[in-house]
């Protein structure tokens, strides 16, 4: 297997004698560190620090940190053993649920390496996913967003049977068990708008919006208005993926890049934000 790094790539084949100087060597593999975790299909590898940014928080304290208050209610869910889909989207855990374990560590980041979409051999350079509480500097803390398999997503292509969720993540999180838990995230969902689909074959794909190339998605809330979260295995990301608000005739002077992600409510997934975005995606077509 071998690391694609495209400006040592491009340097090898146009100079091979040519040498760096000044630059730091390529980091090496996520897939090859051995405290890594791998997803199913062995295509993305993720890993976090030994030491976690906030260790040893009580539930209570981690909901206060994040500002969360489902969290609880939403591990309890997941260790229930009742799926989403079970359940209906619904939180059927009491916000003051038992579980079972008190504490549990958090990172504020995770990194993360894929096979290259044009070639499984080479690997894409490893990305920094971010889940920052909220702080004065950041008034809605920051949470990037990510592509998941998830039960409740949507088919993205006739030949994956997999379904696929936008999320941001909020919080990263490891139960403190014995034996240790696997990690997990606690995210917030996007749908694909429900305009842009097509029916092959009897089944019904979601397709991004005709002449722009790129999906449409909207968050998803619950029957009062708050923005529907759940918590998920973090093995179950596949991508990082880039959302551009959908601003129509006139942005709003409020809008900055820490709350854009916030304040609006239809986004677009950037299919363009670089050549492996591009492929990757296009993919799953």
């Amino acid at each position: 297997m071998q690391l694609h790094y495209p400006e040592q790539m491009w340097i090898s084949a146009a100079s091979p004698d040519e040498r760096l100087v000044g630059h730091a060597a390529p980091p090496k593999s996520v897939f090859h560190n051995p405290r890594s975790q791998v997803s199913s299909d062995h295509n993305t590898a993720f890993l976090l620090t030994c030491q976690p940014h906030l260790p040893r928080l009580s539930i209570d304290e981690a909901c206060a940190a994040f500002s969360m208050d489902d969290l609880r209610a939403a591990l309890g869910d997941f260790f229930s053993g009742r799926s989403y889909t079970n359940r209906n989207g619904r939180r059927i855990a009491a916000p003051n649920c038992s579980l079972p374990f008190s504490h549990v560590h958090m990172w504020n980041k995770f990194r993360i390496q894929q096979r290259s979409a044009q070639n499984p051999l080479s690997l894409r350079p490893a990305q920094t996913v971010e889940a920052h509480p909220p702080s004065p500097a950041l008034p809605f803390g920051r949470g990037n967003t990510v592509l998941i398999v998830h039960e409740s997503g949507e088919l993205i292509s006739i030949d994956d049977d997999k379904r696929y969720l936008v999320a941001q993540v909020r919080a990263i999180l490891q139960p403190v068990t014995d034996p240790m838990s696997p990690p997990l995230i606690y995210v917030e969902f996007f749908n694909f708008s429900n305009t842009h689909f097509v029916n092959m074959d009897g089944i019904c794909i979601a397709v991004p919006a005709p002449k722009i190339e790129m999906f449409v998605v909207q968050r998803r809330l619950r029957s009062n208005g708050q923005r529907l979260g759940d918590v998920v295995r973090l093995d179950d990301v596949r991508d990082i993926v880039q959302l551009v608000p959908k601003f129509g005739g006139k942005v709003s002077p409020s809008v900055t890049r820490d709350n854009s992600l916030e304040i609006g409510q239809e986004f677009y997934v950037n299919s363009f934000a670089d050549k492996e975005v591009f492929h990757a995606i296009l993919s799953y077509q």
